[in-house]
């Protein structure tokens, strides 16, 4: 009995080790210093899951005039850098590092095809059980906001608050990225709600 106790216990930390190197190794590819993996290969730091859960910080900068740090907003890198178009009514383009705008633009290139399989997966679904058009709805809905979150949302450290002729406001997910453009700016930054 204590020998299946004893395989039990040593099964589940077997487990959670992988899973835990399993998110190290997701996050060793994604090269930003929040990511979940700081020190070790099975050490989650407390330092950089309270990063990851900061609040946004916010700018407000004249519409017409203003200037971004030369380094990356999401891994912080200095070097060359890329203007990639960020998610929004008005189109400003954000410089990013070459590894980070490449990945904001896989994702976003994917997106397109993504949705349309979504939608077209939905209406097979729909034929195939003969549902109602309602119920098939539904199914692209459930389908299309995955999309929507992989090339929209994942990933965003800039966007854009709010707008009008004479100011744009930017939100950064980085503080230190804020800091240094409103320093960039003459502006000092304020907190935001996730």
């Amino acid at each position: 009995m204590q020998c299946i106790q004893d395989c039990k216990q040593n099964s589940l930390r077997h487990a959670i080790t992988l899973t835990i190197r399993s998110i190290s190794e997701i996050a060793m590819l994604r090269h930003s210093p929040t990511s979940l993996l700081h020190v070790g290969k099975t050490r989650l730091t407390f330092n950089v899951i309270i990063a990851r859960m900061a609040g946004w910080s916010a700018i407000a900068v004249p519409r017409k005039s203003y200037d971004f740090p030369a380094l990356c907003p999401d891994c912080l890198r200095t070097g060359p850098l890329t203007a990639v178009p960020i998610p929004a009514n008005v189109r400003i383009k954000v410089p990013f590092c070459e590894l980070c705008a490449a990945r904001l633009v896989k994702w976003r290139k994917l997106g397109r095809p993504l949705l349309i399989l979504a939608v077209v997966i939905a209406f097979a679904v729909t034929l195939w059980f003969d549902l109602s058009k309602w119920v098939g709805c539904w199914i692209a809905i459930v389908l299309v906001l995955p999309t929507v979150w992989l090339t929209d949302f994942r990933d965003r450290v800039v966007r854009i608050k709010s707008y009008d002729a004479d100011k744009v406001t930017f939100e950064f997910k980085r503080s230190e990225y804020a800091q240094q453009f409103g320093q960039l700016n003459k502006i000092s930054s304020g907190v935001a709600a996730k």
